[in-house]
């Protein structure tokens, strides 16, 4: 992974951990595809969570991660 993926991952983790739903939204939707992390059903559900919690995404947003399958 290039340096420059890196730290676009590292950026949205930073802002995802310091409450920006947004990127809480982005960060599930990376781990779920797998796109810039290693997929993770689990990651996904908990960022997804997040995202949810924070009443900015619905909660089908949510159920769309519970049913990622399990590897």
């Amino acid at each position: 992974m290039s340096k420059l993926m890196r730290d676009r991952i590292d950026v949205m983790l930073e802002k995802a951990r310091s409450g920006d739903a947004t990127a809480q939204h982005d960060v599930a939707e990376c781990f779920y595809t797998g796109n810039l992390v290693e997929k993770s059903r689990d990651q996904a559900m908990y960022w997804a969570f997040k995202a949810v919690s924070s009443g900015s995404y619905n909660e089908s947003f949510y159920y769309k991660m519970v049913d990622m399958p399990k590897e």
